[in-house]
């Protein structure tokens, strides 16, 4: 996973080039977890390359979004497949991200 701030934008930027499954989601809030000590700011999850995600990785991103927003932040989702993104749509967590094309 690249990680990078945006200094303008306030916010962490990570691209996922992974699946987040049960194996490699510790690692993302770990990383996670890291930038927000490092400086609170909201997140932009690059998602395209992404295939699958389970419901460790739905979990992982509700607990980080809980960590942000006492501080105003936010997490932006972007690139999701369409099947993912349903996932988002079925749990009710698409009001609760910002969910980009």
């Amino acid at each position: 996973m690249k990680t990078t701030y945006d200094a303008q934008k306030n916010c962490w930027i990570i691209d996922i080039a992974m699946d987040m499954d049960l194996y490699n989601v510790p690692k993302l809030k770990e990383i996670m977890l890291e930038c927000l000590e490092e400086k609170q700011a909201s997140f932009v999850l690059d998602c395209h390359e992404m295939s699958y995600m389970d419901s460790t990785g739905l979990g992982v991103l509700a607990s980080m979004m809980n960590r942000v927003h006492p501080f105003g932040g936010t997490i932006t989702i972007r690139g999701l497949r369409p099947h993912i993104k349903r996932i988002f749509s079925i749990t009710g967590l698409d009001t609760k991200f910002v969910i980009e094309e």
